[in-house]
């Protein structure tokens, strides 16, 4: 099997230095660190998120997998993991792809296409049974303002406050190869 990255999305805020996050992935310790921080208190809502951190694991690693992201020294704004070997992108004409010399033309292969990690639906973004070591004030519920509104939820994940889910790798999700196009 291939070794894919992971890219933790989010963003961090803090009036007083860094960041810290303690990421534990599959039951392993993957990250412990500083991460980017913006010198501000963290917004209401959250906003675009940004890549804060890489990991590897093998491409054959799928399913719920355990993951923990503990804070320290602010807040972090959790929106998703990507990973590479989750798509590839084909050059095209006219909305077909080209073929030369029997095989697709890549324009981005599986290892340099990072993209979702599962399918989100209109009760479930991928991370289930999340729940907070503690909850300061009112903890962040999702609003749903349209019934075909799906995507990543944005979880706020306060200062010495742990996150927790199961973070679905869906199989479909893993593309380690392009195929061959159908033969005319």
């Amino acid at each position: 099997m291939a070794t894919r990255t992971i890219k933790l999305m989010g963003k961090a805020y803090s009036t007083s230095g860094d960041v810290s996050l303690v990421i534990n992935f599959n039951s392993a310790q993957v990250f412990n660190s500083t991460v980017t921080t913006v010198n501000s208190a963290a917004p209401a809502k959250g906003v675009e998120s940004v890549e804060l951190a890489t990991w590897t694991i093998d491409t054959s690693v799928t399913g719920s997998v355990p993951l923990t992201i503990a804070v320290s020294n602010g807040v972090f704004q959790f929106n998703n993991l990507l990973g590479n070997y989750s798509g590839y992108t084909l050059q095209e004409t006219d909305g077909v792809p080209d073929v030369v010399d029997g095989a697709y033309v890549v324009t981005v292969a599986p290892d340099a296409y990072f993209g979702e990690l599962n399918y989100n639906n209109i009760s479930s973004d991928g991370k289930e049974n999340v729940s907070f070591s503690t909850v300061v004030g009112t903890p962040q519920q999702r609003v749903i303002q349209d019934a075909d509104e799906v995507g990543d939820w944005v979880y706020t994940i306060d200062d010495g406050v742990t996150f927790s889910c199961d973070f679905v790798l869906d199989s479909d999700f893993v593309i380690t190869t392009v195929p061959t196009p159908p033969t005319p």
